[in-house]
């Protein structure tokens, strides 16, 4: 889609663009006392014949190059847009023993599961630096939590995460809240991705046959990418 608006944008400019040197042009040679009449009579081309010929290149010749001028500035513009708007990409990914996973399960030992240590790791592709800047007043935040809530969420670090204030927490509703931007320092040239992990201890609630995703919400976000791996209860 964006090709066809683009290629629409270019052909309508064109089209002004011929539309007001052309209105110039004529209004230039309806005078027969005009700036490049006068030139040509000058040097010794007075034939009104040549005189109109030269105009008629010389109106070819400015709206090629006005053209051209115009598809650069356009470009220069876009290039603009996409190095300061560009949109901001999260993908997650879930680990289980240094392990790249999407499914999680539990099988009970003697009538009970047995916690495991889930590690969240987010890999965020740095947008343009105003929709970062955005971003960062907005407090992109990503909240993860497991959908239905049959599974507790036990911190790694309970001292850490309890902080209201801390980057990354665990809400009243057993979600896990990062913000994605806050130690993020606006400035730097760079736009390699960079990851954020976070560990925590997910235990069913109770011996149930059941299936759980892990489901997310996100704040203040336009662009986005997630994998989502769900938990069987067997």
């Amino acid at each position: 889609m964006k090709k066809p608006i683009s290629d629409f944008i270019n052909k309508t400019i064109k089209i002004i663009v011929t539309f007001l040197v052309t209105l110039c042009t004529a209004i230039i040679s309806s005078n027969n006392t005009n700036i490049v009449y006068d030139f040509l009579s000058q040097h010794g081309y007075s034939d009104p014949t040549v005189q109109k010929v030269v105009l008629s290149a010389i109106i070819v010749a400015v709206i090629a190059i006005l053209q051209e001028l115009l598809g650069l500035l356009y470009k220069a513009i876009l290039w603009i847009i996409k190095c300061y708007f560009a949109r901001l990409t999260v993908e997650i990914g879930y680990k289980i023993n240094n392990r790249n996973t999407e499914l999680i399960k539990f099988k009970p030992v003697g009538g009970e599961y047995e916690e495991k240590q889930l590690e969240i790791e987010l890999k965020i592709i740095p947008a343009g630096k105003i929709s970062i800047f955005i971003f960062k007043i907005l407090k992109l935040q990503i909240e993860i939590f497991f959908n239905p809530q049959i599974i507790d969420v036990t911190l790694i670090n309970d001292q850490e995460w309890i902080n209201e204030n801390a980057s990354t927490r665990v809400s009243e509703n057993q979600a896990i809240c990062i913000n994605v931007l806050e130690n993020y320092r606006l400035g730097g040239l760079s736009m390699k991705p960079y990851i954020m992990t976070e560990s925590i201890i997910i235990l069913p609630k109770r011996v149930k046959r059941d299936t759980a995703y892990i489901d997310f919400k996100v704040t203040s976000a336009m662009g986005k990418k997630f994998v989502v791996p769900y938990v069987i209860l067997i």
